[in-house]
């Protein structure tokens, strides 16, 4: 490889010559090997460009003519672009891989989702009119029909003859068939590497994953296309080198070295708050994620962690069963107290049926006759969804009839409130809050509390400083 064929290969524009794209090698045969990032990028960008060209290439899909320089094949029309689509696509993807293996500065040329949207801008597929061709062509309409059709046709595709539509309409389809393969190409990879670099940040890994499926539906888009047969044999070479990149990407994505191999994921570890509220709203997603049936269970598995990371000691029983509970106890020897939590989740806004309503003064009874050597159980808090209008009134009737304090927090705020306070609660200032906020907790209750926080960590450490500076 030498200097001078690299600069010329990076300089090669497709609305200048056609001739010389048809004679390059293998892009693994070509000067892009070894070649440098700053070379490699300007490769990627030049290709790019000359493959977003060619989807408004019209004239040259029509009537383009190039030969072969070292074979003398001519090719012309539909085939001579096809063919320039493959090559230069192919050195995209390949200058692309590159750059991405020799973990370069982003973004790389073309390498965005808004780049995707618009190979998609692109796709148009006249299915419709193609039909109409047809039954114009094989002349079984009636005669006013037929010439309804007609004008309709040449008015859509500003055609003069039907000769000139049938070539607008082939146009189309093939354009729209490139610009899929493109706009899936784009989309995939791109949502890759984003996912990687989100993932060398502190953002949850549930935010994360969004991307994640986007690449996986769109990459399998990308194959099951082609897959299906029918399918040109450029477009199909040309995706397997497409979805083999993006692979390449997921494999860099799945198998970082910098991990610790050592390390065992533990129960911390599956805390998702982002999950908490649409768990309790029986979301759609939550559904397709986990099922319907399972929603329930998992709800509760994720208020178990987060208690437990407040401080709290929990025990979860009538495990199976359709209310979920979760006995917590304080594990702060200055706050001895038990409270009982309520997991609910509903895709409406919670209103306390009846039928919670007794079951839980059931419960509270068997709770309290079965806690002799613990903490005396001090309140209720219930989780769920956003609640209804009338549910503070609901609350206040089940509070006297229970004789112990009721309150009804979304789910929403705990995930705030895991939040925003770093570490544990103090416990006897959260039921202290908790008890003096009304019935319904209202929003806010997480940022009260981390105030609290931050004033005794205020107090510490100054606290602390002063006992630091009596020894120096």
């Amino acid at each position: 490889m030498t200097a001078s064929e690299l600069s010329r290969l990076v300089a090669l524009d497709i609305s200048k010559t056609t001739d010389a794209f048809l004679d390059l090698p293998l892009p693994e045969e070509s000067p892009l090997i070894g070649a440098a990032p700053k070379m490699l990028r300007r490769a990627a960008d030049s290709f790019y460009r000359s493959w977003s060209y060619l989807v408004s290439a019209k004239e040259l899909y029509l009537r383009g003519e190039a030969t072969v320089a070292s074979t003398g094949e001519t090719l012309s029309g539909k085939d001579l672009w096809w063919q320039l689509f493959f090559v230069v696509g192919a050195y995209y993807d390949f200058s692309i891989r590159l750059l991405l293996r020799k973990q370069t500065v982003y973004p790389l040329p073309g390498l965005r989702i808004a780049k995707a949207e618009e190979w998609y801008s692109k796709v148009n597929w006249p299915i419709d009119a193609g039909r109409v061709l047809i039954s114009l062509v094989e002349g079984d309409l009636l005669e006013e029909e037929a010439e309804q059709l007609a004008t309709e046709l040449l008015s859509r595709f500003k055609a003069a003859s039907l000769n000139e539509a049938a070539d607008a309409v082939l146009w189309e389809a093939d354009r729209g068939l490139a610009a899929f393969l493109a706009g899936n190409y784009i989309l995939a990879l791109s949502s890759a590497v984003m996912a990687e670099l989100l993932r060398r940040t502190n953002l949850p890994l549930e935010h994360i994953e969004d991307l994640d499926g986007i690449s996986h539906r769109t990459a399998a888009s990308l194959f099951g296309g082609p897959s299906s047969g029918g399918w040109p044999p450029h477009v199909l070479e040309l995706s397997q080198r497409a979805l083999a990149t993006v692979f390449e990407q997921w494999v860099r994505i799945y198998d970082r070295p910098d991990s610790d191999k050592s390390h065992r994921i533990g129960p911390f570890s599956s805390i998702r708050l982002t999950e908490l509220a649409p768990l309790a709203n029986r979301d759609a997603r939550m559904s397709k994620k986990y099922g319907n049936k399972r929603i329930e269970k998992v709800f509760e598995q994720q208020l178990a962690l987060i208690v437990q990371s407040f401080g709290l000691y929990v025990v979860s029983t009538r495990t199976g069963q359709r209310t979920v509970d979760l006995i917590c106890i304080s594990a702060d020897p200055t706050a001895r107290f038990t409270f009982l939590l309520e997991a609910k989740t509903t895709g409406r806004p919670y209103t306390l049926p009846r039928d919670d309503a007794r079951a839980l003064l059931e419960y509270i009874r068997e709770v309290r006759t079965g806690l002799t050597t613990l903490p005396p159980l001090h309140f209720v808090l219930m989780i769920g969804p956003s609640p209804s209008a009338t549910l503070e009134k609901k609350l206040q009737g089940l509070e006297a009839e229970a004789g112990l304090p009721i309150r009804y927090c979304s789910a929403h705020e705990i995930a705030q409130l895991r939040e925003v306070v770093a570490g544990p609660l103090p416990l006897n200032d959260f039921a202290d809050h908790l008890l003096l906020a009304s019935r319904v907790v209202p929003a806010g209750f997480a940022q009260t509390m981390r105030s609290r926080v931050d004033e005794l960590r205020s107090s510490h450490e100054a606290l602390v400083r002063t006992m630091l500076a009596r020894v120096r």
